[in-house]
């Protein structure tokens, strides 16, 4: 039978966390620079909303010389805006101010007055 080794006897080292954790860090650099070239390339870079121009298709059909786009000048308004319309200001946001509250409210009626009133409409 083979001898077993005898666990009570192991060789202990003194383990250097410290230089383990800066071996990883070490390693692990070269990867997120190769990971962010990566992201860097294939990520699209988009302009806000607010900062694009109109759209590509009407951008061609005034520059177009066969355009069939209208020339009248009702359609020659340049908005300014990107999805249509005008920019919101406060006083679009004061048009609906909530629930209408009325300065006074009616007198609760009694039980008796309110089942004498139903009874009389549903005749």
């Amino acid at each position: 039978m083979p001898d077993l080794p005898d666990h009570t006897k192991t060789n202990k080292k003194k383990i250097n966390y410290k230089e383990l954790v800066n071996e990883y860090y070490r390693k692990k650099q070269p990867y997120l620079r190769a990971r962010q070239k990566i992201l860097d390339r294939d990520m699209p870079v988009h302009r806000k909303e607010e900062e694009t121009g109109g759209d590509i298709t009407d951008q061609v059909a005034k520059e177009s010389s066969v355009s069939t786009a209208s020339d009248h000048p009702v359609h020659q308004e340049d908005t300014g805006a990107s999805s249509g319309g005008l920019k919101a200001t406060a006083e679009h946001h004061k048009a609906h101010p909530g629930p209408a509250i009325p300065d006074e409210m009616p007198k609760a009626a009694s039980r008796e007055e309110l089942q004498k009133r139903s009874e009389e409409l549903n005749k």
